[in-house]
This record gives structure tokens, C-alpha cells and sequence, in this order.
């Protein structure tokens, strides 16, 4: 009987934990500032998309456009606009999401806020190294 007990506990503990995810799931955006390997300062129209939430990993989309007439790098190439893939996980015990695009050595973190935005640290390494910091809204 004590068994059945700790095992009913343990299932109803799991589930509470696993409800208390925050759903992520959705298309966030927003203008980001930036700092480039050249230390220019930019600013980027910046979206992330996430398609998928299992457990606590997440897969999706991050996009961004550059201001009018402005390209930046993605790889040894200069765009206007780039579409990256993206997985990541997410930590309980810090509120935040960890994201790695899938084709370049960019790494995100991403915590929700309060308000209902998200605040998105982006730092990318390399030749052509980019930082940046902003909040998103979802759409």
C-alpha cells in the first residue's frame, strides 16, 4: 500500500513539474542592437519561431533582417535576410531556454519575462563574431 502511495505521489509530482514548462511554442519578435566583429553598432529586425516543444527541448527558426539597404554575414557570404534552424533545451531551475543554431556556432539564451516578452542574448564566435541583446514580443 505504502508503495502504490509514493508511486501515485511521484506520478502527480512529475506531471506538476512537467505542466509548470512554460509553453514557448509560437513566433516572438523585435528589433535587436547588435556589436560586429568590426565593433559596429546595428540593428536587426529578429524573430524566433519555435515549432516544437518535447519534454524540455525545443526546435525552430531564427530570423533576422538587416536595415534597408545593409547586408551582414552569414558564413563568408553578405545577405540582407538569413533563415537558421535551431534546437535547444529548456532549464527549470534557471527559467531559461538554450538554443544553438544548426548551422553555424551561434548560441542563444533566452528567458521569459514577466511581462510576457522574452529577452535574448545572442552571441555568435569566429571571423565574423556578432552580439546581441533585445527583447521579443509574441505575435
Amino acid at each position: 500500500m505504502k508503495t502504490a502511495i509514493a508511486l501515485l505521489l511521484s506520478c502527480a509530482f512529475s506531471s506538476l513539474t512537467i505542466a509548470a514548462t512554460p509553453s514557448i511554442i509560437g513566433t516572438w519578435s523585435g528589433k535587436s542592437d547588435l556589436i560586429n566583429w568590426e565593433g559596429k553598432h546595428e540593428t536587426v529586425d529578429y524573430q524566433l519561431k519555435f515549432t516544437e516543444m518535447k519534454n524540455n527541448y525545443v526546435t525552430g527558426v531564427a530570423s533576422w533582417k538587416a536595415e534597408e539597404g545593409k547586408k551582414y554575414s552569414v558564413g563568408k557570404e553578405h545577405h540582407g535576410a538569413a533563415n537558421e534552424k535551431f534546437i535547444g533545451t529548456y532549464d527549470e531551475k534557471s527559467n531559461t531556454y538554450f538554443l544553438v543554431e544548426t548551422t553555424e556556432h551561434s548560441f542563444l539564451k533566452v528567458k521569459p519575462q514577466a511581462n510576457g516578452e522574452i529577452h535574448v542574448i545572442y552571441l555568435e564566435s569566429g571571423e565574423r563574431a556578432v552580439v546581441f541583446n533585445g527583447v521579443l514580443k509574441k505575435q
